[in-house]
């Protein structure tokens, strides 16, 4: 637990009742796992009464910060929200319960998407994103390689997946404090264990980038890559379903739910940062029709020939949607931007 988090519960337990207490915090105390044993302590002495945030770094700390106001004692039904120096009000949602991210992302925009009963993205998938063993593992056993030998698998990291393409061999890639064009695992530098995880890893499956501004993905349908934490691998349970799994997870309505549940957790507030049990809690769409045509707009997007528009509409009517509106145009914005990010592993 971030130190600084306690600090806010602890001034919540010294308030008197109707006393207010408000704290610049990291931003990442509205929605951290981390941070939710003292998001319900703070609710039960109290209620928030506002939250002020920022997407722009104010002080020393080299992370986004933001204060949310309490109150002691009382329950409120709303919570206004204010952004920016100056401060300016930026309207107000519906007081939180857990999770403190929609604070955030109603600060920021996010378009509102209820999708009620959808089935979620881990009933027809599995998601794992690896841990320190496997990262270490993998980082030590990296060459920079173009040929292809057959037996030394390319190491994915985040920085190599854009949405719906893998820029291996086109962007260099820090691994273990070494810049690498064409990173390869060369699995005789594995132990038997982790020779026995790699084999697991290497079938066809979706890789989920950490840190970025949309959910953005890339399908391996031959089963010949190595994610190096913290990317995800997502694995569909139906191997002909690979595609269905990434246009669900790179949809605009996946997006927008995953900003409303997670805003805060990444180094930016305009990035989502995801694990793998979060992925496999974003919607399914409901419509197959609509979905399997995004499905197939994706996988041509991914050969160059064509259009987010186009995936974007589909994605939406396969969601029951309008195919146009605040939520295609927020979502087109963070798809289509150009990443900012460096590809760092292990540096």
């Amino acid at each position: 637990t971030d130190p600084a988090w306690l600090f806010l519960l602890q001034a919540m337990r010294l308030a008197s009742p109707g006393g207010l207490v408000s704290l610049v915090e990291p931003m990442s105390m509205l929605t951290a796992e981390g941070a939710a044993e003292v998001r319900r302590e703070c609710l039960r002495l109290g209620s928030v009464v506002s939250l002020w945030s920022s997407t722009q770094r104010h002080f020393d700390a080299n992370v986004y910060v933001c204060a949310p106001t309490l109150v002691r004692g009382r329950a409120t039904r709303r919570v206004r929200l204010r952004t920016g120096l100056p401060a300016r009000a930026t309207g107000s949602v519906a007081s939180p319960k857990e999770n403190w991210a929609e604070l955030l992302s109603g600060a920021l925009g996010v378009p509102i998407v209820r999708v009620g009963d959808s089935r979620q993205i881990g009933s027809i998938a599995r998601a794992t994103a690896d841990f320190r063993d496997q990262f270490y593992a993998l980082a030590e056993a990296s060459v920079d390689e173009a040929f292809d030998r057959g037996d030394r698998p390319r190491i994915i990291t985040s920085g190599l997946i854009e949405p719906a393409r893998c820029l291996w061999g086109r962007r260099a890639t820090r691994i273990n404090r070494q810049a690498m064009m064409h990173p390869r695992a060369k699995l005789t530098l594995l132990s038997a264990e982790m020779i026995a995880w790699a084999a697991q890893r290497l079938t066809p499956k979706v890789l989920v980038a950490t840190q970025t501004p949309a959910i953005e993905a890339v399908v391996d349908e031959e089963g010949t890559w190595l994610p190096i934490t913290p990317v995800i691998t997502v694995t569909p349970k139906q191997p002909q379903d690979l595609w269905l799994v990434a246009a669900a997870l790179m949809s605009p309505v996946a997006l927008a739910d995953a900003a409303r549940r997670f805003a805060g957790a990444a180094l930016s507030p305009h990035a989502i940062k995801l694990s793998a049990s979060q992925a496999m809690t974003l919607p399914l769409p409901g419509g197959l029709a609509a979905w399997r045509r995004g499905a197939a707009i994706l996988r041509r997007i991914a050969q160059g020939s064509d259009s987010w528009t186009a995936f974007g509409r589909a994605m939406l009517s396969a969601q029951g949607l309008a195919p146009q509106g605040d939520l295609l145009d927020w979502w087109l914005a963070r798809i289509s931007r150009k990443p900012m990010r460096t590809s760092n592993v292990g540096g």
